[in-house]
């Protein structure tokens, strides 16, 4: 990630998904896991999030697989395999981008 590229007059957007989950499913997951576990309440609370941003994480890149945002490529130098993957990022371009220089 050395090569990433700070761009003047630009702003990073922020995309993404939200997961909602019901009073319900944190109820039933509470309980589920001091059943099978022992886990407090507060202890369940903690995994459940952790659990679901690591379904938001491999819903992200899903997203960016599919869309084929990621390039690779393959290089041999000398008896070593070098592989590289660049994520493809899209800014619009302003008329005046090059008269700041």
């Amino acid at each position: 990630m050395s090569s990433i590229e700070r761009v003047e007059n630009y702003e990073a957007k922020k995309l993404g998904i939200c997961l909602a989950r019901t009073k319900k499913e944190i109820k039933d997951y509470r309980k589920k896991k001091k059943l099978d576990e022992g886990w407090s309440n507060r202890k369940s609370d903690e995994m459940f999030i952790k659990e679901v941003k690591d379904e938001i994480r491999q819903s992200i890149i899903s997203s960016i697989n599919q869309r084929g945002l990621i390039e690779y490529s393959v290089e041999k130098v000398g008896d070593e395999l070098h592989v590289t993957g660049e994520i493809k990022v899209y800014i619009k371009k302003s008329e005046y981008a090059g008269s700041y220089r």
